[in-house]
């Protein structure tokens, strides 16, 4: 399963990232231009939301979430990387 640093994905010109959180933890704390698809919803409806063609970075509040639901989402082939140890870990630039 792929996984990105924090360090890392600030290097990448324009991610796309998806904060799988719930909307309210989204609304309290968020990575300012993040997409927020809640993991349930993303899970259920990824063909809805999801190119194959795109890469997404995945993030989560510890990134045990994320990690889980890039596995999934590999599996029907989606580019989908967990971003390590989550939103808690993040620190704006």
């Amino acid at each position: 399963m792929k996984t990105i640093t924090y360090k890392k994905l600030l290097k990448i010109e324009n991610p796309l990232i998806i904060d799988i959180r719930t909307s309210k933890e989204y609304q309290n704390h968020h990575i300012d231009n993040v997409l927020n698809i809640e993991n349930n919803d993303l899970i259920i409806k990824y063909e809805k939301y999801l190119n194959k063609e795109n890469t997404y970075y995945l993030i989560c509040n510890t990134g045990v979430t994320s990690k889980e639901t890039a596995a999934f989402l590999k599996k029907f082939g989606y580019d989908a990387i967990s971003v390590k140890k989550g939103y808690r870990n993040f620190k704006q630039p």
